[in-house]
């Protein structure tokens, strides 16, 4: 085994993606199979299953895992190494093969139901972003989501954590049943937007009866910005729902799940500012990578730079945040392709003005427009 290439995700995990497919994990790039087709048994044992396992024992990158050799080339934080800390002393303890499967974790996304349509989202994941769209998602069917339910009220007591995501997932009725039949030591991660009127929601109230659950929750501009990037959402609710759940619960853990993009690198400090004043533990740093026109590093030298410097002020004011090795690590990866060539002088400009521009044409109704909230990306030059 190899600590660089290992990944215990596919040897105990299952994946369910919004669209019922099943993965080794949410960064893989391929199904296993698809829940509507095939029972979860047969899934887990495919010669497609079987297949990445292999490749990890031969300490070799599968095809399905490219997103997080993508991203640990560049520094950034990736699936893989956010488990490897936990998990490879076990699996080196014992006899791995590629047929071995012993359930402990569950990644759930029973739908893409979901409240927002934030402006990086598609269909996948939000239910909005399809109704937009026209886009019908092959979701699972009752039959088959009762097989789940089945396999994991077999499995339950084996099951050491249990991930909800969506869509959003304070809206997916699944997840109620769910927490109430597994046992009252499981340990809940939910990645949620928080942008739920919390008052009569009864998933969340049965995550606050539990011991210390942690909520992961996605977002990474405020004020204004939130509302822009968040569509769909009120920063004001956003507020008041993370007051009340520490309020009800000052167990829980909050962390808080921001992309670093164009929305959000050039405003860092202000970002650290609330998030460690409204209580959050943790912040973890993810890098975007699949729209060109919020990737940082399609910028300009100019702009790089000032990300550069905004990421040596959060380092310098918040040096005890452990996060800040992740931006760190960005800050290494921006000074490196500060001298890669744009193909025109403006073109780093144009890939972030026509992004927004068919985003605002798409969600309407924006209080205010990204030119009035990121105006030093719309100047000449953007210099």
């Amino acid at each position: 085994m190899n600590r660089e290439t290992f990944c215990s995700y596919p040897f105990d995990t299952i994946f369910l993606g919004a669209d019922a497919g099943i993965k080794t994990c949410c960064s893989a790039n391929q199904d296993i199979g698809d829940l509507n087709k095939d029972r979860i048994e047969d899934i887990l044992a495919s010669d497609k299953a079987q297949e990445i396992r292999q490749s990890i024992l031969d300490e070799k990158w599968h095809d399905s895992c490219q997103q997080c050799k993508i991203l640990e080339d560049q520094g950034a934080r990736s699936e893989r190494t956010s488990s490897i800390e936990h998990t490879y002393d076990y699996y080196e303890s014992i006899e791995l093969d590629s047929t071995f499967f012993g359930l402990k974790k569950l990644d759930l996304r029973w739908s893409n139901v979901c409240n927002l349509a934030c402006n990086y989202c598609y269909e996948y994941f939000s239910s909005q972003w399809a109704k937009i769209k026209g886009v019908k998602l092959n979701t699972l069917d009752g039959e088959n989501e009762e097989s789940l339910f089945e396999f994991i009220d077999i499995h339950k007591d084996a099951i050491e954590t249990v991930n909800l995501l969506g869509g959003e997932p304070l809206l997916q009725r699944q997840n109620e049943r769910l927490i109430s039949m597994l046992p009252t030591n499981t340990n809940y991660y939910m990645l949620t937007n928080m942008a739920v009127p919390l008052e009569k929601n009864s998933i969340m109230n049965l995550l606050l009866n539990e011991e210390a659950p942690t909520f992961g929750i996605s977002f990474e501009t405020i004020g204004d910005k939130y509302e822009y990037v968040r569509h769909g959402a009120s920063w004001e609710v956003f507020c008041n729902n993370i007051k009340t759940v520490k309020e009800k619960n000052p167990s829980v853990r909050l962390n808080a799940h921001p992309l670093y993009c164009t929305y959000s690198a050039f405003n860092l400090v202000e970002y650290y500012e609330f998030v460690l004043n409204a209580g959050f533990d943790d912040i973890y740093w993810c890098s975007i990578q699949n729209i060109e026109g919020l990737n940082i590093n399609k910028l300009s030298k100019e702009l790089k730079t000032k990300a550069i410097k905004e990421i040596e002020k959060c380092s310098e004011l918040f040096p005890e945040q452990a996060s800040i090795k992740d931006l760190i690590n960005i800050k290494i990866s921006l000074e490196k392709s500060l001298d890669d060539v744009i193909a025109t002088d403006n073109s780093e400009i144009e890939l972030f003005a026509e992004f927004t521009t068919g985003i605002e044409l798409q969600l309407k109704n924006k209080k205010k427009k990204a030119t009035e909230l990121w105006p030093e990306l719309f100047l000449e030059n953007a210099k």
